[in-house]
């Protein structure tokens, strides 16, 4: 079960709006509490953490929380750092600061002067998914505001509201195999930044971790999901090599003569430039002859299912463009096959890998 984190608000006032800026600017004491099983203790009263001039951060675990739409916000430390840690007998740690945050407000102007903005300060975790930290407001009345005038603007009310949100990287990232295999900068670009993504919260979540000599749960999640990712661009190597082969195979069925792999003839300077030069003609030669096979073969088809035109013959032209995309198209639709297969078996192995994990922690527990 997610850690629940409990989350309140004293607003001491709000100041400094900007219309031109759509900012606004809060005083307030934000206030956590959770629970922590290995913080219990055997006395009757509550621990009350000094931490003079550090953090709460550096003694226990707590929630990263932060203000998802904040342009600048900070924590006072007149005269010390204002914090205040109290840890309860049963585990149940409360963790109180007093902040000032400047956060975007988006204004709808069109109403002007008669117009009433919402200006919202949105609360998430950094690091952790919705399955190990959740953010819940600590009863009906979580957000107090103590001071509601203003020089400009009137404060009608305060509401307070949840969303959770699920970003699906490993599966976005199995739509790739859904991308036609000649974007190549649309499938390495989308494969690099979901892998990118991938890393970044896995190093995200183990920095604000103990260090420790064993694998946790979440590292073999993040090595899986990581895994997977990284297979997709595998795989499009694997696919343009199949292409690559396949076009050398079509080469050497035009033209016997033409040269399928790297191997340098003669000896010496002047072997090594002169078989290079036989081996470039020959491949020009070659390919010019794959062109013109090419070309008769598909104005023979146009014939054939045209014949009722007789200026069928006449009107099928190809250019060297349209020859060189009908052939790259015909060279990817036999290894479509891959993608195909990859679709089917990226899905289910890793939906598979959900299931056995959730499954296996669970009985653990």
């Amino acid at each position: 079960e997610p850690v629940v984190v409990n989350v309140s608000y004293s607003v001491l006032g709000f100041r400094d709006i900007q219309e031109v800026d759509m900012t606004y600017m809060t005083d307030m004491y934000f206030r956590q509490e959770w629970q922590d099983s290995r913080l219990q203790h055997s006395l009757n009263c509550t621990l009350t953490f000094i931490t003079g001039t550090k953090k709460p951060v550096d003694f226990i675990w707590v929630p990263d929380a932060t203000f998802e739409n904040s342009v600048t916000s900070y924590v006072h430390d007149v005269l010390i750092g204002n914090h205040k840690v109290d840890i309860y007998p049963d585990g149940r740690v409360f963790w109180g600061v007093r902040a000032t945050a400047r956060a975007l407000c988006p204004m709808e102007l069109s109403s002007y002067p008669f117009d009433v903005q919402v200006c919202p300060l949105t609360l998430v975790s950094y690091n952790y998914p919705a399955n190990h930290v959740k953010y819940a407001w600590k009863g009906s009345s979580a957000v107090t505001v103590s001071d509601k005038k203003l020089s400009q603007f009137l404060v009608t009310r305060v509401e307070t509201s949840e969303t959770e949100a699920v970003y699906p990287i490993v599966m976005l990232a199995g739509f790739l195999f859904w991308v036609d295999p000649r974007a190549t900068p649309a499938r390495v670009a989308l494969s690099l930044t979901t892998l990118l993504t991938t890393g970044t919260i896995w190093s995200s979540v183990n920095s604000r971790m103990p260090k420790v000599s064993y694998v946790k749960a979440i590292d073999i999640y993040f090595l899986v999901s990581f895994g997977f990712v990284f297979s997709t661009l595998l795989q499009y190597i694997l696919l343009l090599t199949l292409k690559h082969q396949t076009h050398l195979r079509k080469l050497r069925k035009v033209s016997p003569e033409y040269p399928l792999s790297g191997k340098k003839m003669g000896q010496g300077n002047g072997g090594m430039n002169s078989s290079s030069s036989a081996k470039t003609d020959q491949a020009l030669q070659a390919k010019q002859r794959m062109m013109q096979r090419y070309r008769s073969i598909l104005i023979e088809q146009s014939e054939q299912n045209e014949s009722k035109e007789e200026s069928t013959a006449t009107e099928v032209t190809l250019d060297p463009e349209t020859l060189y995309y009908y052939k790259q198209k015909q060279e990817f639709r036999s290894i479509l096959w891959l993608d195909k297969f990859s679709r089917v078996f990226y899905m289910f192995s890793y939906v598979l890998f959900l299931v056995l994990y959730w499954k296996m922690y669970k009985l653990d527990e």
